[in-house]
């Protein structure tokens, strides 16, 4: 007779009310309530690091007493600081690993999250009506394309499952999750890649918007005026890192239809293999960029230089600030981590 058993999670627990239940939704609904929990179990005040260490892990262990009491301060911080280096000397991707492979959540792609950052904006810009104008929250100045970048190279998630851009400061190298598997650029070249992905995930359709804007809105001559501009801002963007505009080598109809259902406005009559459009466009990029003093280009490339490299430190710091967190809170991943072999370089 075959007896199969089932392996049971432990429950989501509230430290403070000892509330437990299965589902994590339900456990996120108790902890963000506006009014905090009776102190049924413990008078701890749950604070967001603690709420995400109950969602991560299902349960909050309160760090134990690692130091005797007679320990002085200056023993306590030296342990504290040996932990830091310890962990801040893993290297940053096997840490990485482990602390999500532990945690139970899948690393994404770098363009899985570059998708999801933009759903609402890509949805909008399929629209082919004109009837918002210049001011519908689409079209972007110099500030909002820098925004994009910050937007897809900081952590700003619950979880380090979106940490999949990493730089190597030891040796000016920037690392890229995708496919499954890291894949390692001089900065530049990661940089770029970066950008193009964004590209295929967003600038695109946004450069398409932009033209059909241009060309065949109902806009007056001064709106049309504004949105050139800011094809112009986009082109700079692109430029200083020499990446093609999408219209290059394009027809009319991969412009004007939207890129993934196809639709377009039945208003529009054109021929599927003109080019005159993409030609005009791609010379206007060819002219911005030939025109645009080499020290601007420069300072545009450098801002969005140092914003990955800003973000993807303070990411590195994020991780290492929980991994920290982690270990003193759970011996079996405390144990996982003193098996690294940056271990010995602190022991």
């Amino acid at each position: 007779m075959l007896i199969v058993t089932f392996k049971m999670k432990i429950p989501y627990t509230c430290p403070r009310c000892n509330y437990k239940c299965i589902r994590k939704g339900h456990m996120q609904q108790h902890l963000n309530k506006k009014k905090q929990c009776p102190k049924a179990q413990s008078d701890i005040e749950l604070s967001d690091e603690i709420k995400n260490i109950i969602l991560e892990h299902r349960v909050y262990r309160p760090p134990p007493v690692v130091t005797p009491p007679h320990q002085t301060i200056n023993q306590i911080v030296n342990y504290n600081n040996t932990i830091n280096n310890l962990v801040t000397n893993i290297d940053t991707i096997e840490k990485l690993t482990k602390y999500i492979t532990f945690s139970d959540v899948k690393l994404l792609e770098y363009g899985d999250t570059i998708e999801n950052n933009f759903v609402k904006q890509v949805k909008g810009l399929k629209r082919v009506d004109d009837t918002y104008g210049v001011y519908d929250g689409l079209i972007l100045d110099k500030d909002n394309l820098l925004e994009v970048v910050d937007q897809v190279s900081s952590l700003a998630h619950e979880h380090c499952e979106n940490l999949n851009i990493v730089y190597d400061k030891k040796f000016n190298k920037l690392k890229l999750y995708d496919m499954g598997k890291w894949e390692e650029f001089i900065l530049i070249k990661g940089i770029t890649t970066l950008l193009t992905k964004i590209q295929e995930q967003f600038f695109n359709l946004y450069e398409c918007y932009l033209v059909r804007k241009i060309e065949f809105s109902s806009l007056c001559a001064q709106e049309k005026a504004i949105i050139r501009d800011q094809l112009i801002e986009y082109y700079k963007f692109i430029g200083c890192f020499e990446i093609d505009p999408y219209v290059k080598n394009k027809n009319d109809s991969e412009i004007i239809y939207n890129q993934d259902d196809r639709r377009c406005d039945p208003f529009l009559e054109f021929n599927n293999e003109n080019t005159e459009m993409p030609i005009r466009y791609t010379e206007l990029y060819t002219r911005v960029c030939g025109e645009t003093k080499t020290s601007e280009l420069n300072k545009i490339r450098h801002t969005i230089v140092d914003i990955i490299k800003k973000n993807c430190m303070k990411n590195v710091d994020e991780l290492n600030k929980r991994v920290v967190d982690l270990f003193n809170m759970n011996p079996e991943f405390k144990e996982l981590i003193l098996n690294t072999p940056a271990k010995s370089k602190l022991v």
